[in-house]
């Protein structure tokens, strides 16, 4: 759809309006509104008309999640080997292209993480394969958006049948918002993420479970993986589409 803004009155008129939702009867113009309403107006007083319906323009979506394909400075699958990520915590391994954090339940630290090097991500996709395991807490789960090593975002999903989008603080994780889901540790599944400005959209094996507006980190920042201490949970791996 087009926008027809502002011009002279000539003879041409009549065939504008009609593509307007418009007509001309006599020396009276009548423009058909987007509401429906009619306005008409005396052409011999009138020099020029501006036309605000937006009739001919194609319209926008009806919201603004990202759209795959367009813009990206990266898309791609992150490398799952040791010298592509900066550890924080823990003491993971990435045999066979899965991460696996394998400190012990003995550690002080509650939750490990680290990050990816190379790539900071403030508005895209971001999509999981993780595996929860069947033994300990086994939470495991995607940060994204940090800042350094203690700020930023993640989504965690937990054995006990939840999964919640958390804010980091200073190293410490609060809830932003978990909902509860059915989760089976003996099959994989997909966690993805959808960052557009203040908006983070969360979903679980397909279905969109969480969406929240929280403007602490719109800077953006890099993605990381962290497992909760004694968890045997795998990120199998974790692919992004990062716009510019």
């Amino acid at each position: 759809m087009y926008v027809l803004t502002t011009m002279k009155i000539t003879h041409a008129l009549p065939m504008l309006l009609a593509l307007a939702g418009s007509t001309l009867i006599a020396d009276t113009m009548v423009v058909t509104m987007k509401d429906g309403k009619e306005v008409r107006y005396d052409t011999d007083k009138v020099a020029s008309v501006r036309f605000e319906k937006d009739s001919l323009r194609p319209e926008p979506p009806r919201d603004d999640r990202p759209r795959p394909g367009k813009d990206r400075h990266f898309s791609g699958d992150l490398s799952m080997t040791r010298d592509a990520w900066d550890v924080i915590s823990g003491d993971w391994d990435w045999n066979g292209g899965t991460a696996l954090c394998r400190s012990t339940s003995n550690s002080d630290t509650i939750t490990y993480r680290a990050l990816y090097r190379g790539l900071e991500m403030r508005n895209g996709v971001i999509v999981a394969k993780v595996d929860i395991g069947d033994g300990g807490y086994n939470d495991v789960g995607v940060l994204f958006r940090m800042r350094d090593s203690g700020n930023g975002y993640g989504v965690r999903l937990q054995k006990d049948g939840f999964i919640s989008l958390r804010k980091i603080k200073g190293g410490n994780g609060e809830h932003i918002k978990a909902v509860h889901v059915n989760v089976n540790p003996a099959v994989e599944h997909s966690i993805r993420i959808e960052l557009n400005d203040d908006r983070i959209l969360v979903y679980l094996d397909g279905k969109l479970l969480i969406e929240r507006s929280d403007m602490t980190y719109l800077d953006g920042g890099k993605i990381g993986v962290m497992q909760d201490r004694g968890s045997n949970g795998r990120v199998l791996g974790i692919r992004a589409e990062a716009e510019k």
